[in-house]
């Protein structure tokens, strides 16, 4: 393979071949060949054939039809998901095969007539997963904020200027680990 093209080299094309010199002189001149010379000029002139062009119409529709296969078999996975739970199937493997056809949530459960949020959390108990995914990340690893229980600190009066500017709750960062005596004592500031 040989250099890259610079911008001198194509300036230099552009130039030669609106003087009026034939393909053949400037790949002579400059040391390339015929086809690359002939082809960089097109396509820095913008050029295209015919032969591009329904090469780029039919790769287009073959993308097409293979994204609306794609949704096809999806949209096929959901309904089959809907059917086996109609007929008795087990929840989990019913929901678990049709995700595993690439079926989502949403499509799943607009067969079985339910929110995708509704579909998830029944899926997630069934499939053994109970303890909810964190979704802030205050609540991560089991960190939640929680009033304090304390009476000395249960109200807040901020005093601005000498008069009461505020009364409020005074809150607490406090590590809640499920199923355990901790929830009551274990406290974190």
């Amino acid at each position: 393979m040989t250099n890259p093209w610079t911008s001198a080299e194509k300036v230099r094309i552009l130039t030669m071949k609106s003087e009026g010199r034939s393909f053949r002189e400037i790949s002579e001149q400059l040391g390339r060949s015929l086809g690359s010379i002939t082809g960089l000029y097109y396509r820095m002139k913008g050029v295209r054939h015919p032969s591009q062009l329904a090469r780029d119409a039919d790769l287009r529709q073959r993308r097409e039809a293979n994204r609306l296969s794609r949704k096809r078999v999806k949209t096929l996975a959901a309904i089959q998901a809907a059917i086996d739970l109609k007929n008795g199937a087990k929840f989990s493997d019913a929901v678990g095969l049709a995700r595993a056809s690439g079926a989502s949530f949403e499509a799943i459960g607009v067969c079985l007539g339910i929110s995708k949020q509704a579909l998830h959390k029944k899926w997630r108990a069934t499939a053994g997963q109970t303890s909810p995914a964190p979704s802030r990340p205050d609540r991560a690893n089991g960190l939640t904020y929680k009033p304090s229980r304390n009476p000395e600190t249960e109200k807040v009066v901020p005093v601005v200027g000498g008069e009461r500017a505020a009364v409020r709750r005074a809150k607490k960062l406090r590590i809640i680990v499920p199923d355990t005596a901790a929830n009551d004592t274990s406290c974190a500031t």
